[in-house]
């Protein structure tokens, strides 16, 4: 039998759990509208009971900033959702990641995996293309990995995210040059048939034993290569890792002068130097 003072989800008007205060009841669920009950925009501090979680967002319908708690927290002022803020919840609910097009998580927004979709590849056809070319800051929930693209279809210039950042200006991506995205997945290893990042390609983010077995067009194939800034991959001219091997930091255009050498490689290592 539940205790009467058992501790419950509820959002209250003041600092430190004071002040006039709406409990978030089980059976609710979600609400996307807190003007409904006359408590929008009104939330300086959130008690989370024990074992649940709640995400609260800065508009209506699940809309604009969002911040998720597993904890109680007397004082919303400095958080990134803000004070007096709150336009709607979801309770056990959680935060999409969301681009902005201005610097700070400001400008329009655009939840980019609400609805759990795993990839955006073409950003022109989202929203009439407002966000195409136009994001300037992102929000990452804690926990979440996404990669950001400088061209459509996942190619080109790519980062990883894995917490926010509110000015894209200082980042290898850079400012208002994201064309697409995907999530829980970071930025792959692109191998080339041709020299010049040109021909037939394979985007990887896992080791291969045998490119033969996994991407044949590929295997004893591959004459220019791909390599996410801050990412180490160890290629083998064997399958299985055996034979020559080359490490490589960064983008080669042209592996034919290299010890590796062009159309050798078999089997690599994702996240590895070679031994």
């Amino acid at each position: 039998v539940a205790r009467c003072n058992a501790p419950v989800t509820r959002l209250f008007e003041h600092p430190n759990l004071t002040g006039a205060s709406k409990i978030v009841r089980l059976h609710e669920v979600a609400s996307r509208d807190l003007s409904w009950i006359g408590f929008n925009d009104t939330v300086t501090s959130l008690q989370v009971a024990p074992g649940e979680s709640i995400a609260v967002y800065s508009e209506t319908q699940l809309g604009g900033r969002c911040e998720e708690f597993t904890a109680s927290d007397g004082d919303l002022r400095n958080n990134y959702i803000g004070d007096d803020t709150i336009s709607s919840f979801w309770l056990g609910g959680w935060c999409p990641v969301t681009v902005f097009t201005a610097g700070n998580f400001g400008g329009a927004a655009l939840q980019v995996n609400f609805g759990g979709q795993s990839e955006m590849p073409d950003l022109r056809l989202i929203s009439a293309g407002q966000f195409d070319n136009s994001v300037s800051s992102i929000h990452v929930p804690q926990g979440m990995l996404v990669s950001v693209f400088r061209d459509i279809n996942f190619t080109g210039t790519c980062e990883s995210f894995t917490a926010s950042d509110s000015d894209l200006r200082n980042n290898f991506i850079g400012n208002d040059t994201i064309s697409s995205i995907w999530f829980g997945r970071a930025c792959p290893v692109v191998l080339y048939a041709n020299i010049g990042y040109s021909g037939n390609s394979a985007f990887l983010t896992n080791d291969v034993v045998d490119f033969s077995a996994s991407y044949p067009l590929l295997n004893d194939a591959a004459s220019s290569i791909r390599v996410p800034r801050g990412v180490t991959i160890a290629v083998y001219q064997g399958s299985y890792y055996t034979g020559i091997c080359e490490t490589f930091i960064a983008d080669d255009g042209d592996l034919r002068d290299n010890l590796i050498r062009a159309d050798t490689i078999t089997s690599m290592r994702y996240g590895r130097a070679c031994p």
